[in-house]
């Protein structure tokens, strides 16, 4: 079934996502160098969950027709403005950094649920998606949720000096 899509709202809307894909990817990756243990491995493992989730929305694009410079423009400009925050940042990793970036992620997760959601019902409207696996991304990001809210709180306690709550 062929839609009548708006094509440039879409590409905007996924485009606007990659970008911040690419900052979410400079933000877990700031936040694995300044931890360790348990945290670093999921972080790294997170990583790489958005890097195959930025590949996904590169495909998005490249099925309607986006020319691959406008997807590169996108995530360069974001990767410059992480680069920029990162280098306000400089110096030591704080608690207190940890629970920011934590936190920064979970809204970025957030939204990518979200984003999911609006791609599945693209998908049935458009078969150039069909073959997407938008809701093994939305499953996905579900989990996520969930390990970032969990760590988020364990970050929480330690940065304000608290006991950490009971089983979340």
């Amino acid at each position: 079934m062929r839609t009548d899509l708006d094509l440039d709202i879409l590409r905007t809307y996924v485009g606007d996502h990659l970008a911040g894909s690419r900052a979410g990817i400079e933000t877990a990756e700031r936040c694995a160098d300044g931890s360790e243990g348990e945290l670093e491995t999921y972080l790294r493992s997170f990583i790489g969950e958005l890097e195959g989730e930025s590949a996904a929305l590169r495909t998005t694009l490249d099925r309607f027709d986006t020319s691959p410079p406008i997807t590169r423009q996108i995530a360069t400009s974001a990767s410059a403005v992480a680069n920029v925050v990162r280098e306000a940042l400089a110096g030591e990793y704080t608690s207190l950094h940890r629970l920011e970036d934590l936190e920064t992620l979970c809204v970025g997760v957030w939204g990518k649920r979200l984003l999911w959601s609006t791609l599945l019902l693209v998908a049935k409207a458009d078969p150039r998606l069909a073959d997407l696996p938008y809701d093994e991304l939305a499953d996905q990001a579900e989990r996520q949720e969930r390990d970032l809210l969990s760590w988020r709180d364990r970050a929480a306690s330690e940065a304000l000096g608290v006991p950490e709550r009971e089983a979340i």
